[in-house]
């Protein structure tokens, strides 16, 4: 087919034999029922009173019912391929005995067994095509192609209703039924070859599994709400309002019928041609505007079309009748009522219907539109019938003034049923793009039995359930947590002493002094640093007790004493720990300053920052690492510019960043003044900013945005990691920067096209949709900074997952949330990136690969990472092209990366003689 039509059909390549052979079985089914339809309004009209149309609505309501009942159970044990053969085949058999049961004119009731069996079949086949249909398409594919797949029923509507007259004349209406019958056995065969389809075989093989998960938890079932989900429940009252609607504009249009045409072949003809008009008018919507009016108005204002187009005409009737009270025009403006619901119903209601349904899961989607289709379908039925039935039997006829009257209070409840299942909507999207993250629990202890349980965890032999309970307690600020921690302090497990000391620590809990000395003598030799660094904490005047530690044996203990006396009050004692000091950090032994730099941490003191400076230059890596953690905690400006060279150092600057994060704004405002600014220390100060995290940080970070565009990847990973919310001030920035961002995936997504098309180097093509997928994430944060951030991670997340349902769910949020035109150009990317060539449009003139190399490497600083433009260069030896190397040797002498550098070297290194 066609790419031109296609576009035109909005429909994907890929997609097109399952759409076409989707579209056939639905033609078929449909030619089928609407013999049906036009036979059975027309048979029963004359033959019965108008009032007994009400009666047959009812009991077939109640048939539905059952025969949806019927349904939902033999779905949940057979497979869907049986499932479909199963209605059609009974669809034949039932329509089959009812002929034959025309054949015998005693039995005055067929007319209303026909009527009844028509409504059964529209229902079964209805619910087995579109359960398959839901099934098969994720939410974005269904809002554009389920009105495509929908179009069968239209060119099989019209052909019905136009042939049941036609042919009825010459062989009676009973026998148009045979008709009915054959359009039935032909679906057989296109069903049978859709599910031999790869998409749907694989569809069938899931839900066998799933059957028999839901057979074994079919206790658990028996528990659950009868909806399921509150989207099913506010998508099945919108259904029972609109059901009811049409009923009542059907019957009155049918009673008007009745009173102007009084044959069968009459009402058939009279049917047929009116419906027909309107099929014709619907196929020409259908196939150019229907799922572009769906994705360009969006799911709310596609399901008010149909109640305030009803609404309007309920207006011009009643301008009508104050000009002039006659009934004539009343069935024209009625037909043109029921024409219009018809109409919109199969354009747009239906369609939207199904998409409403695709963020649940699979068994909720097929759970929700039985109920929404059948119960309610049938429901419906049984009010509508049941209510004209005791308004005829006082009135005898249905006035238009009533008729109005009644439809516009449906109507409005309509509307305002409309906006609850958008709030269902969009809480059910949210929640599904959220499925299997973890979103962490919360523990509430007002309760005092759950806080009496975590008292007595604290007793427990358990390390890790004693350690929890305490952690638990200490955050809601039990009472007696400091008790409960100087209780551990009696146990011997080492994990539970260390966790109790640190804490009795840093709570500075003084009635546990003496169990901690106790402890200290008596203990383990392995927890007595952290004895000692209690006591240290807890008694700063006396800790003469330490003294004797500084000589001991065990290196922790006597670094643990070394630290705490230089704490002391004491003046003889901090001198005596300062002497110890000093001998470590002049020690030959690289061990022992690094010991002394762990002391001055430990300390937190700035005195001690000659030594600490010393300590940061020494010729040991692992000393300088020690002395830089230290740095960090002492915060002396004055070992700033030491720490700055320590970034330059490949074995030190991680260490050092996180050191220039604790001095906060200051490190920021030396970038470019003491310091030289340079695209080399860039990333580390952009790791700096990140960790400083205030609004300073954030303004240097997005500066370096636009100065710097190379590093745009990891500036917005740090403004991501910040949780940065843009100011009003900055939202224009970073409109322009997504639209930078945009533009540069729009060409790389080009790039990827011609590369697929021509299946060549590989490597180059896995590398720009690596690319590609990078400019997504960015576009996604940049949108999180500038609309609700807890949405749009979740939409990020699901978007680098491989599970489709949750990227196209992701993408059904991300249109109701940022601008129509960022959202278009992002959804072409993204549905791109799953399936390359689907979407793009084909260009008329091919690029080649010099083409595609020369632009990437050629292109302005920022527009190709670093890897993409390595490949890229690795991939010229095999062009065999020498004006290639002519442009890298001509780049080489301005290149910077050393990445991209080092590989521009080994190729022309390589360039052949």
């Amino acid at each position: 087919m066609s790419q031109a039509l296609l576009r035109l059909l909005n429909i994907r390549s890929y997609e097109w034999k399952l759409v076409r052979q989707m579209f056939i079985v639905q033609f078929f089914l449909v030619i089928g029922t609407s013999f049906l339809f036009i036979s059975a309004d027309a048979i029963f009209l004359s033959q019965y009173h108008i009032i007994e149309l009400p009666k047959a609505f009812l009991i077939a309501g109640i048939f539905l019912l059952l025969f949806n009942r019927i349904y939902s159970r033999i779905e949940h044990k057979i497979s869907t391929k049986r499932l479909l053969f199963t209605v059609i085949i009974f669809s034949i058999v039932l329509t089959l005995l009812i002929r034959i049961g025309f054949m015998f004119p005693e039995l005055g009731w067929m007319p209303y067994i026909l009527l009844i069996g028509y409504n059964i079949i529209y229902l079964l086949t209805a619910l087995i095509f579109w359960g398959v249909a839901a099934m098969l398409f994720n939410v974005r594919e269904s809002k554009r192609l389920f009105t495509i797949i929908g179009a069968g029923d239209l060119p099989a509507k019209l052909l019905g209703y136009l042939l049941v007259p036609l042919t009825g004349k010459y062989i009676g209406l009973n026998n148009t039924i045979w008709l009915a019958i054959l359009a039935f056995i032909i679906a057989i065969p296109f069903a049978w070859k859709m599910f031999n389809m790869r998409q749907v075989a694989l569809l069938n093989r899931e839900q066998e599994e799933h059957k028999i998960n839901r057979f074994v938890n079919s206790n658990v079932r028996k528990v659950k709400k009868v909806f399921g989900s509150d989207l099913i429940m506010a998508i099945s009252i919108l259904s029972l309002i609109t059901f009811t609607a049409i009923i009542l504009i059907d019957f009155t249009f049918l009673a008007e019928a009745q009173v102007k045409y009084r044959t069968d072949i009459a009402l058939a003809s009279f049917l047929g041609i009116f419906f027909a008009a309107g099929r014709i008018l619907a196929i020409i919507l259908k196939f150019t505007l229907s799922s572009r009016i769906i994705a360009r108005m969006g799911l709310v204002w596609s399901l008010l079309l149909s109640p305030v187009s009803l609404l309007i005409l309920i207006v011009i009737i009643f301008s009508i009748i104050k000009a002039d009270n006659t009934l004539e025009p009343f069935i024209y403006l009625v037909g043109i009522m029921a024409l219009m619901t018809e109409i919109l119903k199969s354009l747009i209601q239906e369609p939207v219907f199904l998409v409403l349904f695709q963020p649940l899961k699979q068994s909720l989607r097929l759970k929700g539109h039985v109920i929404a289709k059948g119960y309610m379908l049938g429901t419906a039925m049984i009010l509508t019938g049941g209510w004209l039935i005791w308004y005829l039997w006082h009135t005898a006829y249905l006035s238009l003034a009533v008729f109005c009257s009644v439809l516009t209070w449906i109507l409005a409840v309509w509307i305002l049923s409309i906006f609850l299942v958008k709030k269902e909507y969009l809480k059910t999207l949210f929640e599904a793009i959220k499925g299997g993250f973890f979103r962490g629990n919360e523990l509430y202890l007002q309760d005092r039995s759950i806080r009496d349980l975590l008292v007595q965890k604290t007793e427990s032999k358990k390390p890790l359930e004693v350690i929890t309970a305490l952690d638990l307690l200490e955050r809601e600020d039990h009472e007696n947590i400091g008790k409960l921690l100087a209780a551990q302090l009696k146990k011997k497990d080492p994990l539970i002493l260390k966790y109790a000391l640190a804490r009795i620590a840093e709570k500075k809990y003084r009635p546990a002094l003496d169990a901690v000395k106790q402890l200290l003598q008596k203990g383990e030799t392995r927890i007595r640093p952290e004895c000692i660094q209690a006591i240290s904490l807890l008694n700063e005047d006396d800790l003469s007790a330490l003294g004797p530690f500084m000589d001991n044996e065990d290196e922790p203990c006597r670094l643990a004493a070394i630290a705490g006396m230089l704490k002391s009050n004491d003046l003889e004692l901090f001198v005596l720990a300062g002497q110890r000091l000093l001998q470590l950090a002049r020690s030959a032994e690289a061990s022992d300053r690094a010991a002394a730099a762990r002391i001055i941490k430990d300390t937190g003191e700035v005195k001690f920052h000659k030594v600490l400076a010393d300590l940061l230059n020494d010729t040991d890596i692992q000393v300088q690492k020690q002395a830089i953690t230290a740095a960090g905690v002492i915060h002396c400006d004055a070992v700033i510019p030491i720490l700055f060279t320590k970034l330059r150092q490949r074995e030190t600057h991680s260490e050092a960043v996180s050191a220039l994060i604790a001095y906060g704004d200051k490190v920021l405002e030396n970038y470019g003044g003491s310091i030289k600014e340079s695209t080399e220390l860039l990333p580390q100060f952009i790791a700096i900013a990140g960790g400083i995290a205030n609004d300073k940080a954030a303004d240097f970070l997005i500066c370096k945005l636009t100065d710097v565009p190379s590093f745009r990847t990891i500036i917005l990973e740090q403004l991501w990691k910040i949780r940065f919310s843009a100011p009003p001030v900055k939202r224009n920035l970073l409109l322009q920067i997504i639209n930078e961002e945009l533009q540069r995936s729009e060409e790389t997504l080009g790039f990827i096209y011609h590369l697929h098309a021509g299946k060549h180097h590989p490597e180059l093509y896995h590398a720009l949709q690596m690319e590609l997928g990078i400019r997504i994430n960015n576009i996604l944060k940049i949108l999180g900074f500038l609309y609700e951030r807890s949405k749009m991670s979740d939409a990020l997340h699901a978007v680098t997952t491989n599970d489709r349902r949750k990227i196209f769910n992701a993408l059904e949020m991300l249109e109701m949330m940022i601008p129509r035109n960022i959202f278009k150009r992002l959804n072409t990317l993204i549905e791109e990136s799953l399936h390359p060539g689907a979407k793009v449009k084909q260009p008329k003139e091919r690029i080649n690969i010099q083409a595609i190399i020369g632009a990437i490497l050629q292109s302005a600083s920022g527009s190709f990472n670093s890897w993409t433009r390595s490949v890229a260069i690795a991939s010229i030896p095999k062009l065999k092209d020498k004006s290639m190397f002519l442009l890298l040797k001509h780049l080489s002498l301005i290149e910077s990366d050393p990445i991209v550098e080092e590989t521009m070297q080994y190729v022309i290194l390589h360039e052949p003689v």
